[in-house]
């Protein structure tokens, strides 16, 4: 019994040493197997890059956190309840749930000019994506400042800099409570 708990106390100074207390828990082991392109896949085998990171969230609004995993620039979600990868896409992606609204907020910085371009999906009660809008801005005169002298865009119509700003605002909020991808340095399981 006192082995035990000198054990159980050992692996508790280890680990606040080592920095995991605190840390967020890993979501699904990576033994486990998910359905993906209606095969029965395992986790590792489907996550094998080097970059690996996961974040969770109600992305659908069933009141179900789902799982999405990024590996060297492309993103799996999974629904966990199902143990389905209903979404691929890219890492430019963050999952979102800020209680009134969810989904996945794309943001993608670019170049010549310097670029910002948007996305809002969501997801329908069969988990099919639909991008609800799109916006962008596009500093046109490069300095470095997104004002009057640029160019906007909202659903690929043109606007002016005051009513482009107006008409993303609640977009541009939402991208605020984005899900952070946390870092998956090791194997976890």
């Amino acid at each position: 019994m006192i082995r035990v708990k000198k054990t159980i106390v050992f692996i508790a100074i280890i680990c606040i040493l080592s920095g995991c207390a605190g840390k967020k828990s890993f979501p699904i082991p990576m033994n486990e197997c998910v359905i993906y392109n209606e095969q029965e896949v395992k986790i590792a085998d489907l996550l094998d890059g080097k970059n690996l990171f996961f974040a969770t969230a109600d992305i659908n609004g069933d009141s179900n956190a789902e799982v999405g995993f990024v590996s060297d620039g492309i993103l799996y979600i999974i629904d966990k309840q199902n143990m389905r990868v209903i979404y691929e896409g890219v890492s430019y992606e963050h999952m979102l749930n800020n209680g009134s609204k969810c989904g996945l907020i794309y943001q993608r910085d670019g170049g010549a000019p310097k670029h910002v371009e948007y996305q809002f999906i969501i997801f329908d009660e069969n988990n099919l994506p639909h991008v609800e809008c799109t916006w962008a801005c596009y500093d046109d005169n490069e300095d470095d400042t997104f004002d009057g002298y640029d160019t906007y865009y909202f659903n690929d119509e043109p606007l002016e800099y005051e009513k482009w700003i107006k008409t993303t605002g609640e977009y541009m909020e939402l991208a605020k409570d984005a899900e952070t991808w946390t870092n998956i340095s090791v194997n976890p399981n």
